[in-house]
């Protein structure tokens, strides 16, 4: 996966030219619906399929049971993982593809299964007011209920990177949006 830092957001370079236009600079609204993600034939769905189902304005639900195939983009509001996500070069159709929601939730049960080896993959995270119960707003993660025998899985894999982190080579300031790390990132493979 190719991992892109505040400061490399901007670097259009680095990004699927329309990623920035498609998820960015929205604002603030309200969710006004729930929409749980139908399976058109079996127990798949592709993203493709998903946008003609939810829009931005919708929290989308992967349910128990239907899998959600990564193969292109995607701009919903917020994203709820129940089943299972899976998104690798095999599914991917183009060579860079990106989700954009307000947070990405598995809940439950659900499973993130994310490989890419060849092909760029880009979870935006959009300021657009989006909340979740537990885990807030803006957020990557998971949430279950281990009293009633809940489990999640996320598993997250990319391209061996020559270097896989780095330190801050001046300190944050409150308020600001950059980061300036020690090493170059195009450098490390990010």
């Amino acid at each position: 996966m190719q991992a892109a830092s505040y400061a490399m957001i901007e670097d259009e370079g680095l990004l699927p030219k329309d990623l920035t236009n498609v998820c960015g600079n929205q604002g603030h609204y309200p969710l006004l619906q729930e929409v749980i993600i139908e399976a058109i034939s079996g127990n798949s769905i592709a993203t493709s399929e998903v946008s003609k189902q939810c829009g931005i304005g919708s929290t989308c639900i992967v349910p128990s049971g239907i899998t959600l195939k990564v193969d292109s983009k995607l701009n919903v509001g917020a994203l709820v993982v129940r089943g299972v996500v899976e998104w690798n070069d095999s599914t991917q159709v183009e060579e860079s593809v990106f989700l954009c929601a307000g947070y990405f939730a598995v809940e439950e049960h659900g499973q993130w299964h994310m490989n890419l080896q060849e092909k760029n993959a880009f979870l935006y995270i959009k300021d657009n007011g989006a909340e979740h119960e537990h885990l807030r707003t803006r957020a990557f993660g998971s949430y279950a209920n281990a009293t009633l025998g809940e489990y999640t899985i996320i598993d997250i894999n990319g391209r061996e990177l020559d270097r896989t982190w780095s330190l801050l080579a001046s300190p944050l300031r409150q308020g600001g949006n950059k980061i300036t790390l020690m090493h170059n990132p195009k450098l490390m493979g990010w």
